[in-house]
């Protein structure tokens, strides 16, 4: 009985085992990409100041126009940089936020085209499906709820929601660290989980009879 039982915990041992080394794979793939974007998007003129996480399926428009500071969590969003677009240190940009600096002039006869340069502080947070209109300054510690518009100065630590956006409150104090353990963390734990696994599972021993 001893034996069956040790049995059936070793095979799902080995099931949790394959499944965290399936998960670490999926994950350094990931990371193997965003590295080959980010490449290849300096190469065309993209201005990183140390590291961030930008999401392999981040639509860059324009990365010549782009500066991004250390620590910043890019993830699947539209930076449309017809115009500069400055993204200070350890700032997060959810996915689906549109970050736009072209506009047209309605009262033109051909719409024509008007840029204005966009620049986001540190320790922002734009929630998902936000969108950043032509010539915004946003102040550092600055959030900006899911599907706002912002289309005036956000100040330092304001929170903004709402079409058109509306400061609701401020906040008096906001952490100034990088976020990159919010991406980075769980690559880590998968890894201590996959290296550590044996000498807290039974298969470390004989089974007795």
């Amino acid at each position: 009985m001893i034996s069956l039982l040790w049995n059936i915990h070793a095979t799902e041992t080995r099931r949790s085992r394959a499944r965290l080394v399936l998960g670490l794979i999926n994950k350094l793939l990931k990371w193997t990409r965003m590295y080959i974007r980010i490449t290849a998007l300096k190469c065309r003129g993209l201005r990183q100041l140390g590291f961030s996480f930008i999401d392999p399926k981040c639509k860059i428009s324009c990365p010549k126009n782009i500066t991004i500071g250390p620590g910043c969590i890019i993830g699947n969003c539209h930076l449309y940089a017809l115009d500069k677009i400055v993204i200070g240190r350890n700032t997060i940009i959810g996915d689906g936020v549109f970050v736009c600096t072209g506009s047209h002039d309605i009262d033109s006869d051909g719409f024509n085209l008007v840029t204005k340069s966009i620049e986001i502080g540190d320790y922002v947070w734009i929630s998902t499906n936000a969108t950043i209109l032509p010539g915004v300054v946003i102040s550092s510690g600055a959030v900006i709820g899911a599907c706002a518009v912002v289309s005036k100065d956000v100040p330092s630590g304001g929170v903004v929601v709402g079409n058109p956006g509306k400061i609701i409150r401020t906040r008096a104090n906001f952490p100034k660290r990088s976020v990159l353990h919010l991406v980075g963390l769980d690559l880590r734990q998968a890894l201590q989980q996959l290296l550590f696994s044996n000498s807290n599972s039974p298969g470390s021993a004989e089974p007795r009879s």
